[in-house]
């Protein structure tokens, strides 16, 4: 299973164009790591573009999402040419089919992207799966004990109310990602998390 460590398990939600700043915010609130989306053919290079802030912060993790697993394993690819360790990078697809060839070829986490509240973990595991991004209303206690016991995390999404990080953080998930670096630090003021 991926290894959060002892960092505030969040991972922070960043816009291509802001993925250096938000490296250094993630690593300032001592989070596990940032994630961005490529939404189109400019954000690829926005996060290649980054490639030195995210070798400098090699200690987060760096989750990549898209709708289109060869857009990821190029950017992947593109990260590893310019020197960044891919045990850290997590690339968020949308199917599971590609995940254990971009796994083997590259050494890279695979996150799915589920938005059903039952998924099959066994199957998702044999596939290669490291991890499961749910939309937090999604997240269950159930689902999580599945997931753990095949070794597959579970990361809800996106969490920006103090209430709902209670939840995640109460049904056993083991990060959130979010676009509040505080969110859990927020709950704890509160007696929460």
């Amino acid at each position: 299973m991926i290894d959060f460590g002892d960092r505030e398990r969040v991972i922070l939600k960043s816009l291509p164009s802001e993925l250096s700043y938000s490296l250094r915010q993630a690593a300032k609130d001592e989070l596990v790591g940032v994630e961005v989306r490529i939404a189109e053919p400019s954000d690829k290079d926005a996060i290649v573009g980054a490639a030195d802030e995210i070798k400098e912060q090699g200690d987060l993790y760096l989750m990549i999402t898209s709708t289109d697993p060869n857009t990821a394993y190029a950017v992947a690819k593109e990260l590893a040419g310019k020197g960044v360790a891919l045990p850290k990078i997590i690339l968020n697809i949308p199917e599971p089919g590609p995940a254990r060839g971009l796994k083997e070829e590259l050494g890279c986490l695979i996150a799915l992207t589920v938005t059903h509240p039952f998924p099959n973990v066994e199957a998702l595991r044999k596939s290669g799966i490291d991890a499961i991004v749910m939309p937090y209303t999604l997240i269950k206690p159930r689902v999580v004990k599945e997931a753990h016991a095949r070794e597959i995390a579970v990361i809800a999404a996106t969490v920006n109310d103090v209430s709902a990080a209670v939840r995640v953080v109460s049904a056993g998930a083991d990060a959130l990602i979010s676009e509040k670096p505080d969110i859990l630090r927020q709950a704890r003021k509160f007696g929460f998390a």
